[in-house]
């Protein structure tokens, strides 16, 4: 009698085509994310021990991943640098470089740096609100000056930039505000140069008054019909404002600039529309 065996091979799995295909696919999605990040706000690590600037300015677009543009007659590229950034964002680095004295700006994946310049009497504030206890960078925090009705909000990245013009007052108070936060006011110097770095602390208790539910109520509705920056400013500023007049062309669009909803006036003039937290006298 003859027996016939049939052997059976059971295929393995291939470790390593596996473990190769996991580091390409890290990459990818590393890449994907990376791509998604503005110019401004990707990160960098890079040691600069007595370097050129022109040579600076190359290591750090390499990292990021963008190219810089300019001027030789507007960066001088001779002068020499020695920083350790660590983790820095490339806003950061360009501050610090060069304080206040070159803007910089994007446009596809080039950063384009010119001689900074800003008109007679006008003052620009920007920087990052930040988480206190997380160092988290805080999105959609209202910055305003309360004697100018200036205002911004933050970014996703935590980023705002705030230009007052006329400033009343030799030194200017940001007032920092988000909903679940306590307010913060930071008084800063029209001589500061660089990024402000502003820490909130999360506050999981506040004292509501009467006015503080009717302004809620319109900070719902407002909330509920268009994202916007005025909207994020009624829904994070817990403080009335007061004007003695407005003068409005369109809701949001006067003398109380964005931050109509938050501001009660004795009078109030619109040429179309306007809107206010309140208006005491004549509208």
């Amino acid at each position: 009698m003859v027996k016939s065996f049939l052997k059976v091979q059971v295929a393995r799995p291939n470790i390593s085509g596996i473990h190769h295909l996991l580091v390409m696919l890290l990459l990818v999605s590393s890449h994907i994310a990376r791509s998604e990040t503005p110019l401004l706000e990707r990160t960098v690590a890079v040691s600069l021990n007595q370097e050129r600037l022109d040579i600076a300015l190359t290591k750090i677009s390499q990292q990021a991943g963008f190219t810089f543009s300019y001027s030789p007659t507007v960066v001088d590229i001779s002068r020499i640098v020695t920083y350790n950034f660590a983790g820095n964002s490339v806003r950061e680095v360009l501050e610090i470089l060069f304080e206040g004295a070159i803007q910089y700006k994007v446009r596809g994946n080039y950063v384009i740096l010119t001689k900074a310049a800003k008109p007679p009497g006008e003052q620009e504030y920007s920087g990052y609100v930040i988480d206190e206890a997380t160092g988290k960078r805080l999105k959609n925090v209202s910055v305003y000056d309360p004697l100018t009705m200036s205002s911004a909000v933050t970014d996703e990245y935590g980023f705002f930039k705030i230009k007052i013009e006329k400033p009343t007052a030799a030194e200017v108070r940001l007032a920092i505000a988000r909903r679940e936060y306590g307010d913060t006011v930071v008084a800063v110097s029209p001589s500061r140069k660089g990024l402000l770095k502003i820490p909130m602390n999360f506050s999981e208790e506040r004292i509501n008054t009467f006015a503080d539910s009717v302004a809620e109520k319109l900070r719902r509705f407002w909330h509920a019909k268009v994202q916007a920056p005025e909207n994020i400013n009624i829904h994070n500023i817990q403080d009335t404002l007061y004007r003695e007049t407005q003068v409005s062309i369109w809701p949001f669009i006067g003398t109380n600039n964005t931050l109509s909803g938050n501001v009660i006036n004795d009078y109030s003039f619109n040429v179309f529309g306007g809107y206010a937290l309140g208006v005491k006298k004549l509208e």
